[in-house]
């Protein structure tokens, strides 16, 4: 009898279709897995490479304070610097930035707070109240430019070229007042400190009256009589504090000199060796005066009217900016030719008044524009405003820091 073994055909193939699949399985478990730590590892090393490149970006605008924030706007220690005022930062505002607006008018309010002007459209623009500090910003009525701040933190603007103003509240700046400038009436007029005078001038001399051209009194008489080479008009009033009022006489040549007289005008002085010239009062009472013609600046002694330069360079009226203190000046210094490659070039220049050495100085090479506009000093002189256009062609501020005890600095590019 011929016993017949018991066939393992059958179990054999099952068991090896079973380690088939097994095996399939595992390896598709072990690819999932392998592609999970893979693009693991790819994700981690794009969020390690963005933070790398997010640093570099970082480092080369300054580090990110807490106040920063996302979408480009930087804080003020991050902001550029200039590219030949090197030590000068760019301010982001970032309504403006947003807006992408140029800047054309800057007023100090207060040594942390300025007002801002931009234009928008033919015959329109935007203003704005900013603070350096917090980096709040206020949005004004639209056509509205500040042109002071009075002693009771109101504001006086300009709403129309020249011929309609108002006085603001400095709260809720809303129209307080509103002032219309009479046709008689010159268009370089100044309201008093306290809000309550207007300084103007007509064909007939410098007045002093209310906010509504109302009993006026006559504290400068123009010259009328003889030839008209002979004429002396008054004209430019600007009030110097509470009491005094600064201004100009004008001929036929021109700005023959200039002047200052108390309210009332019961005490005048003349000052001629301010010919073809602008007065600014400093603090300790004597008077900074720039050439018209921008040939020079210097020093006027309130009493004794001598006249001492501080430069006698050509300068541009752009980069004129000054310590009321009396500490230092600002100036710009264009080359009389332009470039080949269509660049002006140029130096700009803080100067110590009292010392006359130089505390900083910039070569300039800037193509089609002046680097230095709308330069303004802060009220307590420890830096100064001033606006350049970017390489977008828009008009943005920046910031100056100045130290008038440091040495004599030379920054070139």
């Amino acid at each position: 009898m011929i016993k017949h073994k018991k066939s393992t055909t059958g179990f054999s193939l099952a068991s090896l279709s079973m380690i088939a699949i097994s095996l399939l399985l595992a390896m598709i478990l072990l690819v999932s897995c392998s592609s999970q730590k893979s693009g693991s590892e790819e994700s981690g090393s794009d969020s390690s490479q963005k933070q790398q490149s997010s640093q570099k970006s970082d480092s080369k605008g300054g580090s990110k304070g807490e106040g920063g924030k996302e979408g480009g706007s930087k804080d003020e220690g991050e902001s550029e610097n200039h590219e030949y005022i090197s030590d000068a930062k760019k301010v982001m505002i970032e309504p403006i930035e947003a807006a992408q607006l140029d800047i054309n008018h800057v007023v100090f309010l207060d040594p942390g707070k300025i007002s801002i002007t931009c234009p928008k459209d033919i015959g329109e623009h935007r203003s704005f109240i900013y603070d350096l500090e917090t980096r709040q910003v206020v949005k004004l009525p639209d056509n509205t430019t500040v042109l002071k701040k009075l002693d009771n933190d109101d504001l006086f603007v300009m709403t129309k070229e020249n011929t309609e103003y108002a006085i603001l509240d400095g709260s809720s700046y809303t129209v307080k007042k509103a002032i219309m400038r009479p046709a008689n009436v010159d268009n370089s007029l100044d309201i008093s400190p306290d809000g309550k005078s207007i300084a103007y001038v007509t064909d007939e001399g410098l007045f002093v009256s209310d906010l509504d051209f109302q009993n006026p009194t006559r504290i400068v008489a123009a010259k009328r009589e003889g030839k008209v080479f002979d004429m002396e008009l008054p004209r430019f009033p600007k009030w110097f504090d509470a009491n005094r009022i600064g201004y100009k006489v004008v001929g036929f040549k021109g700005v023959l000199y200039c002047g200052v007289v108390t309210r009332d005008g019961t005490v005048s002085k003349t000052y001629m060796e301010a010919q073809d010239a602008t007065l600014y009062p400093l603090v300790n009472g004597d008077y900074l005066f720039r050439n018209d013609s921008g040939k020079g600046i210097g020093i006027i002694d309130a009493n004794t009217g001598q006249k001492k330069f501080i430069t006698e360079s050509l300068l541009d009226k752009e980069g004129f900016a000054f310590d009321k203190n009396g500490k230092w000046v600002s100036y710009y210094m264009t080359n009389k030719e332009v470039t080949e490659e269509n660049k002006w070039t140029g130096r700009f220049e803080v100067k110590g008044i009292s010392s006359e050495s130089r505390i900083m100085e910039f070569e300039t090479e800037k193509p089609n524009a002046k680097p230095v506009e709308n330069a303004v000093a802060s009220p307590d002189g420890k830096f100064l405003l001033f606006t350049d256009m970017d390489m977008t062609g828009r008009r943005v501020l920046y910031k100056l820091e100045i130290n008038a005890e440091q040495s004599q600095q030379s920054q070139k590019k």
